[in-house]
């Protein structure tokens, strides 16, 4: 009985660490977020022109070949360009994926080697996962890519000293509907519509997983926005004029 006792004591004590891990970190990255975005102004973009009524649709975590391909499909029935943001390693796994986001005109962006944490990294470790990737877009699109997003969003100035050697665009994103968390594709549809505003940099995922809600949300999502008035643009073209706003 006590040894029984004693287990749910620990289950309560290690429910309430994770709680306390769970939540501190949270307000801990939104308060450092706040100051990094003053330390990179210039550097790293969170949206485009807030008085322009054009969105950029963007993917990350691909390519991969069963759900890249069918959002390739949607978007292509739609004639709507994106940005996808891919991991090297993916690229060289499954090259002809990107050829065809390539051929297609959409934006290829750097989402780094293997897409693990950047924090506590070497410059030299961030170097290896930028420059891999970076060359690996090169080699199988034969286009650069100018357009870096760090996995998850998190951030380190060591990674940022080499993103600037590669004159690369740090883009973030403004509405983030979770798709990931998969709560199904119309709730999906539901909170990009309901969160979009003029300049928005939406983020989607079509690789990390089963990405079939995603696939199905995104002809709502396409939809919706035309409804609304909005042109889907490229990162390449809602950057080309030097339109996007810092805040």
């Amino acid at each position: 009985m006590k040894e029984a006792n004693k287990g749910k004591k620990n289950i309560i004590i290690i429910f309430i660490v994770f709680l306390i891990l769970g939540i501190y970190p949270q307000e801990a990255r939104a308060k450092g977020e706040k100051d990094w975005r003053k330390n990179f102004k210039g550097i790293a973009f969170w949206h485009g022109d807030p008085k322009k009524k054009e969105v950029a649709l963007t993917f990350d975590d691909g390519p991969y070949p069963v759900y890249s391909q069918q959002i390739l499909d949607v978007l292509k029935k739609y004639e709507v360009k994106a940005t996808f943001f891919v991991i090297g390693q993916s690229v060289r796994k499954y090259p002809w994926v990107v050829k065809r986001m390539a051929k297609e005109g959409h934006t290829i962006g750097n989402h780094t080697w293997t897409h693990r944490s950047i924090i506590n990294r070497s410059g030299g470790w961030a170097q290896g996962e930028i420059g891999k990737t970076h060359q690996e877009i090169l080699k199988v699109s034969k286009e650069s890519a100018y357009f870096f997003r760090p996995p998850y969003g998190q951030f380190s100035a060591k990674f940022f000293e080499v993103v600037e050697d590669y004159h690369y665009i740090v883009t973030f994103w403004s509405v983030d509907p979770s798709d990931y968390r998969r709560p199904g594709a119309k709730t999906i549809a539901y909170r990009v519509l309901n969160r979009v505003k003029p300049g928005s940099i939406i983020v989607l995922h079509d690789g990390g997983g089963n990405r079939s809600q995603t696939v199905k949300a995104l002809p709502i999502i396409i939809e919706g926005l035309k409804k609304k008035g909005y042109k889907m643009v490229t990162l390449s073209q809602m950057f080309t004029l030097n339109n996007a706003v810092i805040k």
